[in-house]
């Protein structure tokens, strides 16, 4: 109700001239706006263009970041030896990237793929490697009084007791995959989401602008949403009973 309660007040305030509308357009103008770009086709594409390359990104980050995550938190060695360095480039926001990404792969999609592999790695190799890392001795004791192998260990214990925030971890990742994408399409592409709200400024487009935000937003929500019913089905033992 309450997202409901804020448009109708949006639209009432608008109606009533409170609203400057060449800066803060109506609700029912955002809505027109996304209707003629679903029939032209524009709003598709461009939805098309920046989910393909958030999956694409996000995939590779996932891979890396649980795989290597799982492997500092469970070797300590590792852990020692990279696990600085890994911390020192996690520092660095992904959006200064994106020059020299641009310079190594040009403004195609590598380096817009590129920017969203960096920005969605960090959160999921930090959430996975302190999950792996903060596994109880007594479960690793108990492998051992089984005669588990070090592979048993891993899939029987590491891996199933990291799960809960290794999907915190590929959650936050998706939301920094749509931040980082954002940003990469509005300083260099010629579609996706970030530069149709670009081009709409340039355009003096309001509605169009609000409506590449909100389709960002649901996007965002949509895709967390999924995310938290695939750990639901997964990992149920990962979830409080709050959530």
């Amino acid at each position: 109700m309450v997202p409901l309660c804020i448009v109708v007040l949006w639209q009432g305030l608008s109606s009533l001239g409170v609203f400057d509308t060449s800066m803060i357009p109506s609700p029912l103008s955002v809505l027109a706006a996304g209707a003629s770009a679903m029939r032209s086709g524009e709003l598709t594409r461009h939805v098309g263009i920046s989910v393909l390359r958030v999956v694409r990104g996000f995939l590779a980050a996932a891979i890396a970041g649980v795989t290597l995550g799982l492997a500092l938190g469970w070797i300590p060695l590792l852990r020692t030896l990279i696990g600085p360095l890994l911390h020192f480039l996690r520092q660095i926001p992904p959006v200064a990237w994106i020059p020299v990404f641009i310079m190594w792969f040009g403004i195609g999609e590598s380096s817009k793929i590129s920017v969203v592999t960096y920005a969605a790695f960090f959160p999921i190799l930090l959430n996975t490697e302190t999950a792996a890392a903060q596994i109880s001795g007594n479960y690793l004791e108990l492998g051992r009084a089984f005669q588990f192998t070090s592979f048993q260990v891993l899939t029987r214990i590491i891996v199933p007791g990291s799960l809960g925030p290794v999907f915190t971890g590929l959650r936050l990742g998706l939301s920094n995959s749509w931040r980082a994408l954002v940003a990469a399409e509005m300083l260099a592409s010629a579609g996706g989401l970030g530069y149709m709200i670009v081009l709409s400024r340039e355009l003096v487009q309001p509605d169009v602008m609000f409506l590449g935000i909100i389709v960002l937003g649901l996007l965002g929500y949509a895709v967390d949403a999924g995310a938290l019913r695939l750990q639901k089905r997964l990992a149920p033992w990962s979830l409080s009973l709050r959530t």
